[in-house]
């Protein structure tokens, strides 16, 4: 059986009772059309589907993580450079959303008049640039 369109399960009986395993991650609406849907860390890498996080470890790389973080088509993503725990992605709905990955926890979310296309974390502080659609910068 599937769960949640992502993951496909077999039940399997055993001496103790019924088992369930997971036999493979089915990438769900894997996109092309947004570039900037992959990011990475000194030990993850991160990137979008359609409207979920998947989260990997680099040293096995094995899936850490699958958030359901947006509505509608993520745009793009960015990790915060002091916190590898934050995570931040928007979407064509006009939603920004930061990720607190441990926990799955949206700790901040906005939404801006426009759509943001690509943003990126200052390298030394707290704040997000994003370009949105008219091609306007703002933090």
């Amino acid at each position: 059986f599937a769960g949640a369109g992502a993951t496909t399960f077999a039940a399997q009986r055993r001496p103790s009772g019924m088992a369930v395993r997971q036999l493979r991650l089915i990438p769900s609406g894997v996109q092309r059309w947004n570039r900037d849907t992959i990011a990475t860390t000194s030990d993850a890498f991160a990137y979008s589907s359609t409207m979920a996080l998947h989260i990997f470890s680099l040293k096995d790389n094995r899936l850490r993580k699958m958030i359901a973080a947006h509505e509608r088509t993520i745009t793009s993503i960015c990790w915060c450079p002091s916190d590898s725990n934050l995570l931040a992605a928007c979407s064509i709905n006009k939603k920004v959303g930061i990720w607190e990955l441990e926990n799955e926890d949206e700790r901040f979310a906005t939404r801006f008049t426009e759509v943001p296309h690509l943003m990126d974390w200052a390298p030394t502080s707290n704040h997000i640039a994003f370009c949105l659609e008219s091609g306007q910068v703002v933090l």
